[in-house]
């Protein structure tokens, strides 16, 4: 296998990880949402609507990602659209990891609960749809999964 063929392999990786990327941002958007809803009447009212904020704008971020991303595909280096790609979706896992820190600010179990199955669900869903990515893959778990 000559540098082509390897250049070439890694261009698929990340025209797959592109196309995947669309699948999980409905979800995303519905599950920050019941976040929300569930810890909004906590001490924390002002961030859990701060987090929420961000979430809905990484989310918008990686929307307009994608889609300039399939617009334009041709423009850059795919080695540009792979960095691109990692900063959208390393904000997202830290976003998204930080939610961990809710389970802290109250009792019921029931929020602990969801927070506790939310976040390796997500976790599971990236393992797959990034997993022509494996570095990315292993760097947006544990930036998840560390909190």
């Amino acid at each position: 296998m000559d540098g082509d063929d390897r250049k070439r392999i890694r261009n698929e990786q990340i025209a797959i990880a592109y196309k995947q990327a669309f699948a999980s941002i409905f979800p995303l958007f519905f599950g920050a949402f019941i976040v929300l809803l569930l810890f909004y009447k906590t001490n924390l009212t002002d961030f859990v609507f701060l987090w929420f904020s961000v979430v809905i704008v990484t989310l918008i971020w990686r929307i307009w990602l994608l889609t300039d991303y399939r617009r334009n595909f041709h423009r850059f280096d795919h080695s540009i659209w792979e960095r691109r790609f990692k900063y959208v979706m390393y904000s997202s896992a830290l976003i998204w990891g930080s939610a961990a820190f809710f389970i802290f600010q109250t009792s019921d179990y029931l929020h602990h609960f969801f927070i506790i199955f939310l976040l390796p669900g997500i976790a599971a869903v990236a393992s797959g749809t990034l997993a022509s990515l494996l570095g990315l893959t292993i760097v947006f778990l544990s930036f998840l999964l560390t909190p």
